[in-house]
């Protein structure tokens, strides 16, 4: 049998399957390399979107600070003192005997920290003697404000001292307050005090109730859905009473009349001090525009 060479020309059953599968697939595969491309693309994009975004205001500013400082033949002790956190400071209880049975302890706390705030759990104890019940609670940057706990039962706590369960401190962000800290906690805590006064029981008062009044006047741009108010009416000498009352739903450029009571017997008030309390770092605490 004579042999026949192939000629280079001519085309396998192979070839011509691959060829039609070409020609049946080639717009699919243009697609989706196209579409393989521009999510790469995409991602690279981002990825160097994020990039530049942390660099110039995210984490690229503290290292570019710890460089510059670094770089220094010595780190400057202001350097040093501000980016170190302060203890908060207070001291021993206070006690107000209420009635014999029951007893007002309280205690004043000041965060000397001007960029950073803390929340924290606590309570008052009498040696190994937990007096009451765990409160949580917080402080603003470079404020001070007191701990309670109204009521507590028996005598003889004259040596309670406060304890803090938990701490935990937050460290002001910039980028929602602006560099100006106290300029944006002034705009939220613009809520003025007015008319603050005490009016003793009268002699003809079935119940002996001691009141005092006030009007908080809300002159900021935001409406809150509560606010604290720690009440403590000074005497000649002492203290001689605290309380602590809340409000609810004070809107912006509204004003309410606030009252506390103390149902025993009080020694002359000369004086009548309020603390507003309320956490602006918070969100939670504002009521929503429209709301």
């Amino acid at each position: 049998m004579d042999f026949k060479p192939a000629r280079e020309e001519q085309m396998t059953e192979k070839s011509l399957k691959w060829g039609y599968w070409w020609v049946n697939n080639r717009a699919q595969l243009a697609r989706s390399g196209t579409i393989a491309l521009a999510v790469v693309a995409f991602l690279m994009l981002a990825y160097g979107g994020y990039g530049f975004y942390d660099w110039f205001f995210g984490h690229g500013v503290a290292e570019r600070q710890v460089g510059r400082v670094l770089g220094q033949p010595d780190i400057p002790t202001e350097v040093i003192r501000k980016t170190r956190l302060q203890p908060l400071a207070y001291g021993s209880a206070d006690l107000i005997e209420v009635n014999g049975q029951t007893s007002d302890l309280y205690v004043e706390v000041t965060n000397p920290n001007p960029h950073a705030w803390a929340e924290f759990d606590y309570y008052f104890a009498d040696g190994e003697n937990q007096l009451g019940q765990s409160k949580h609670d917080f402080i603003l940057p470079s404020s001070t404000k007191n701990l309670y706990q109204l009521g507590v039962k028996g005598e003889g706590h004259q040596g309670a001292q406060m304890r803090f369960s938990s701490l935990v401190w937050h460290r002001v962000d910039k980028h929602v307050t602006g560099p100006d800290i106290i300029g944006w906690m002034r705009a939220r805590l613009n809520l003025r005090l007015e008319d603050v006064a005490f009016r003793a029981p009268e002699l003809t008062d079935p119940v002996p109730v001691g009141r005092a009044t006030f009007k908080i006047v809300n002159d900021t741009a935001y409406s809150f859905w509560r606010l604290g108010f720690f009440v403590r009416l000074i005497g000649s000498s002492r203290d001689v009473g605290v309380n602590y009352v809340t409000i609810s739903e004070l809107r912006a450029g509204q004003s309410r009349t606030v009252e506390a009571s103390w149902f025993n017997d009080l020694p002359t008030v000369r004086e009548v001090q309020v603390m507003t309390d309320v956490n602006i770092f918070d969100p939670g605490v504002f009521i929503p525009p429209g709301r």
